[in-house]
């Protein structure tokens, strides 16, 4: 039985790259990520819409089978704040234990480089699921990944 409530897993990562940057690599181009780290994203795919437009529709193959194919939307971009949101449609593996998993990412400018926000918003679909630390360890890897190239 699903839980009613929303639950967060919140990690700030400082980065030497800048906040714009980053926040492009998010928004318009999440396609690099297939270079960035090709040990684990096999290939990213725009299903509907345009690259950093609200409503695009995108897959990501994952080069370990376990994890799959995942699908999904973003649901918002504010540029002013440098934030984008993103909701998870289709994904095996996460949706069999929790409800349409979101994720925020924020920049915020930090000196010479930056502050990023990950925000993992989620509804476990029974009390015993653990929280999702192993995906949000994986949002800090891609963003340590999109930092490196950034800044080469």
């Amino acid at each position: 039985m699903a839980q009613s409530e929303s639950s967060r897993l919140t990690q700030t990562k400082p980065l030497s790259s800048s906040a714009k940057d980053l926040f492009e690599v998010y928004r318009s181009q999440p396609y690099r990520f297939l270079d960035l780290m090709p040990a684990d994203i096999q290939k990213v795919e725009l299903l509907k819409g345009k690259w950093g437009q609200e409503g695009s529709q995108r897959r990501w193959t994952f080069v370990d089978g376990a994890c799959g194919i995942w699908e999904d939307k973003v649901e918002a971009i504010h540029d002013q704040t440098m934030t984008i949101t993103w909701t998870l449609l289709e994904g095996e593996v996460p949706l069999k234990l929790y409800s349409r998993p979101k994720v925020v990412h924020q920049f915020s400018v930090r000196g010479n480089g930056c502050d990023a926000t990950v925000t993992l918003i989620y509804q476990k679909k029974d009390a015993s699921n653990s929280d999702p630390h192993e995906y949000m360890n994986f949002l800090i890897k891609m963003l340590e990944a999109a930092d490196e190239v950034a800044t080469a």
